[in-house]
């Protein structure tokens, strides 16, 4: 009989930084407040994104038994940060683009090439390249709109019209010439390579018509569904619902010959997700032992079977994870996942979560090993409506895999410490052959 993964449930990543969505000049003058922003909804959090690395607040580091430290940030750390924050208030340099008159953008998904100086945007009906100096009077258009039979044939399936465009919600650099695009295509995901060039001085931007061919697996059929993709080594790697009826949500990888996923119809691996981020993040200088991590939420079922709460979570699969011979054919084998915890100490004892992932932005720096991470938040609450941007360092996130293990029998039992011995190879990598 096959034995049944512990799933990683360990010590929790520590945010460095957390804040309330209020305005900026509240938050920076009052970082420790917790301040409600029942007026701003979501438009003014993102305003202040860049102030956040100049928050610098008590750290808290939650571990499975429920016990909290406190960690001391580093004096430098603050008033580098503070500098960094200052100058990128001073260089604001934001541009309006002007789409054609008449016309709504309806942006699902961007692809930002620095080395060319180009913005990609997958919209509804077409692909966008805007020049980065301008990009009002430097961008080309693809109209790429679902065919009338494919209109014809989605609206007889009930679908409302606005439903049975192509929304482009995938968008990857395939390589040095060509991007990856995928749509909707009226809920017949369909993928192609877009032509864009060598160099920035190639002003080539077209639809390759004869590599037009089926996105299924690679595209979400539904418009509002959520996906995040990231391309590499020349295999995408998609958080995707895989099906027409938004049943099957996975975490998958694709090629030209192979396909591996997460188990179908297993709650305990994901239980309706919504997709927000992925990222390749190296553990070493060992190209053969990176990771590809994916940010999302997911509901969690009570004791009682009901699914009710909605936690952050940070999955991860070992890029060179083949998958099983007799088990776990085409299917992940290293499979982790993680809470990922965003909250605020109140006066009285009792922590305010922020549980609903709104965005991720993964913050390079020259250790590509050790990015930061910046995570966008919401409450659940119906009571208080507030949003916190949380900052959390990589080594923490990688602590948290290579920590102890927690397990339950099925969803809707408590939560466990594993006390086994736990197998060799540990859960969670991928032995190599010798």
């Amino acid at each position: 009989m096959q034995r049944r993964r512990p799933e990683q449930k360990m010590s929790e990543p520590v945010p460095t930084t957390i804040t309330t969505a209020a305005d900026y000049r509240a938050a920076t003058e009052t970082p420790a407040q917790l301040i409600p922003n029942s007026s701003t909804e979501g438009s003014g959090a993102l305003q202040y994104i860049s102030a956040a690395a100049s928050l610098c607040l008590r750290c808290d580091v939650e571990v499975t038994f429920q016990r909290h430290f406190d960690v001391t940030t580093k004096g430098h750390r603050h008033e580098k940060s503070s500098e960094q924050s200052r100058n990128l208030r001073q260089m604001n340099r934001t541009v309006v683009f002007q789409a054609q008159q008449g016309t709504v953008l309806q942006a699902q998904t961007m692809l930002l090439d620095e080395p060319n100086e180009r913005l990609y945007i997958g919209a509804k009906n077409r692909l966008l390249s805007l020049g980065l100096e301008r990009i009002n009077s430097d961008h080309k258009e693809i109209q790429w709109a679902s065919t009338e039979s494919q209109i014809e044939e989605c609206l007889m399936k009930g679908r409302e019209k606005p439903e049975c465009a192509n929304y482009i919600k995938v968008l990857q650099q395939y390589n040095h010439t060509h991007l990856l695009a995928c749509g909707t295509g009226a809920f017949n995901p369909t993928c192609a390579l877009v032509a864009v060039g060598t160099k920035a001085t190639d002003r080539l931007f077209s639809l390759a018509e004869e590599s037009v061919e089926s996105g299924r697996g690679r595209c979400p059929y539904d418009p509002n569904s959520p996906c995040t993709s990231t391309l590499y080594r020349g295999e995408l790697y998609i958080g995707v619902y895989t099906d027409y009826w938004e049943n099957d949500g996975a975490l998958c990888r694709l090629n030209s010959q192979t396909y591996t996923r997460t188990e179908r119809d297993d709650r305990q691996q994901l239980n309706q997700p919504k997709f927000i981020k992925s990222a390749v993040i190296p553990d070493n200088d060992d190209r053969e032992d990176d990771k590809v991590y994916f940010f999302f939420t997911e509901r969690e079922q009570n004791p009682e079977g009901e699914t009710k709460a909605v936690y952050t979570r940070v999955g991860r699969v070992c890029a060179n994870d083949q998958g099983g011979r007799r088990m776990l054919v085409n299917r992940w084998s290293s499979f982790l996942k993680t809470r990922l915890i965003c909250s605020v100490a109140g006066a009285n004892g009792i922590d305010t979560h922020f549980d609903e992932l709104e965005d991720i932005f993964v913050l390079k720096n020259k250790d590509e090993k050790n990015p930061e991470i910046f995570g966008l938040f919401s409450t659940t609450s119906a009571v208080f409506k507030g949003y916190a941007v949380c900052v959390y360092q990589m080594e923490d996130i990688r602590v948290s895999f290579n920590g102890p293990f927690a397990q339950r029998e099925r969803p809707g039992h408590h939560w466990m410490p594993y006390e086994d011995r736990v197998p060799y190879p540990r859960p969670g990598s991928v032995s190599r052959p010798l």
